[in-house]
């Protein structure tokens, strides 16, 4: 069974519509996640961007409007692709940007061209195999470019563990969708509401989030996130020296983390992530990244 697109494609459904009415909030909330993990608006403009996964198109148009020169779209659901396509579409930019919106799964998607910037956000966790996944994807960042992923792991996704054990209880597992989605709107609508940056539905969240079958799926910390990056093709040999750190913090005492691993570094792809909590966030990884890959070694000058 294919993660997400099996149940997205069983049910005619892209549950990851989000509320752009205001859409200079949308365009605000998505420069913040880009500034925070160190990629500000104006370093897409005439670069290349491939994304894995882009749901419904909604962050798309947000990426889009940076001007890039080159923008590849990759996602293997139906629906999905068709609202993609069609958000784009309405964009006026004269031809700036060239666009393509592929059909495909992330694993049989291949290409020689190689981008400043790879996309796959909430897409890699909880696929049967995210680390292969990942070195996968990775494979297909320029020297010097960045990749951007979502990574969750066990104490991160404890709340939504939650929220699942008492959507089983309320719900019976024979029940339809529909007859699903009647008992939990109602009974989780409150508590969504206090979710701060909640930016897509009730529904929406409730099919993605508790309906949809996670059976026997791994998720991805930071930690194998990285091993995951390392081991990929996007570290060549010839490219690489050894280096040791301690990454991330103790944030509950604010003393830096006392286990130091041994890592691995060149001057090819930058690895960010955009990471629900976990025991090293975004910005603790972003930070020590930058310590040891200056900006000069994976930014080029535009011509």
């Amino acid at each position: 069974m294919k993660a997400f697109v099996d149940f997205y494609t069983k049910e005619g459904i892209s549950p990851v519509t989000q509320d752009i009415e205001d859409l200079e909030k949308h365009f605000r909330r998505r420069h913040a996640l880009y500034r925070h993990v160190g990629i500000v608006p104006s370093l897409l403009f005439g670069r290349s961007v491939l994304e894995f996964g882009p749901g419904s198109g909604h962050n798309s148009i947000v990426t889009a409007a940076m001007h890039p020169a080159r923008y590849i779209l990759v996602d293997a659901n139906p629906v999905g692709l068709a609202r993609t396509r069609d958000l784009l579409g309405q964009l006026t930019d004269d031809g700036a940007t060239d666009i393509s919106v592929i059909e495909s799964y992330i694993e049989d998607f291949e290409t020689s061209e190689r981008f400043d910037l790879v996309l796959c956000e909430g897409v890699l966790p909880t696929q049967e195999a995210p680390t292969e996944l990942l070195s996968h994807i990775a494979q297909f960042v320029k020297p010097g470019g960045i990749i951007l992923i979502t990574c969750i792991d066990a104490a991160s996704y404890l709340a939504e563990q939650l929220r699942r054990f008492a959507a089983t209880l309320a719900t019976h597992e024979e029940s339809s969708t529909e007859e699903k989605l009647a008992v939990l709107v109602p009974l989780l609508g409150p508590h969504l509401d206090t979710i701060e940056g909640m930016g897509r539905s009730h529904e929406d969240w409730i099919l993605d989030n508790l309906i949809q079958p996670f059976h026997g799926r791994a998720l991805m910390g930071l930690e194998e996130a990285i091993d995951a990056f390392i081991r990929s093709s996007a570290f060549t040999a010839p490219h690489r020296t050894s280096w040791s750190t301690a990454v991330g913090t103790n944030e509950s005492r604010g003393r830096p983390a006392t286990s130091t691993r041994s890592r691995t570094r060149c001057t090819y792809p930058s690895f960010t992530t955009s990471s629900m909590r976990g025991p090293h966030t975004a910005s603790e990884i972003h930070r020590t990244i930058e310590r040891f890959w200056p900006p000069a070694t994976r930014r080029t000058k535009r011509s």
